[in-house]
């Protein structure tokens, strides 16, 4: 198979993308779980803000590729929602690009069983969806943003 036909491939390339932009970039702990975490629970309210990325699934017709990913953004101690509309605003500059003509972001493709990982492609990140901001039990506030990566294989 070649690099950008293994989903592999595409998710840890996908995980690396949110790592180093949101953890590593701004101390942001980004989760890719397909369930919630009990965060109060767990960590007792350490954490004021959090990313969960979702992969949706993917579909593939013809030479172009679909992920969909469905994007969580969560904010504590927060009770007008303005640390999740900053965190909101900042996962749209890495998802969008305004310095492009077409504002399309385009996020490296690796095959990442090469080492150190080589980058095959550019992939594109479009949004889609964005939800209206929830209040969990524990005052939690979150929110969701949907967003579809494609490539061409």
């Amino acid at each position: 198979m070649k690099p950008l036909d293994k989903i592999t491939n595409i998710w840890r390339s996908t995980k690396k993308y949110f790592v180093d932009n949101l953890q590593t970039a701004q101390s942001i702990p980004v989760y890719f779980e397909r369930e919630f975490v009990d965060f109060k629970t767990e960590i007792e309210n350490a954490i004021k803000q959090w990313v969960i990325v979702d992969n949706d699934g993917v579909s593939h017709f013809g030479s172009t590729t679909n992920m969909f990913l469905t994007i969580y953004i969560h904010s504590r101690d927060d009770s007008e929602g303005t640390e999740l509309y900053k965190l909101r605003d900042k996962l749209i500059e890495m998802l969008t690009d305004v310095t492009d003509t077409d504002q399309i972001r385009r996020m490296p493709l690796f095959d990442t069983e090469q080492d150190p990982w080589v980058e095959e492609a550019q992939g594109l990140l479009f949004l889609q969806d964005e939800s209206p901001m929830y209040y969990s039990d524990d005052g939690t506030l979150f929110k969701s943003i949907k967003v579809t990566l494609r490539w061409f294989i």
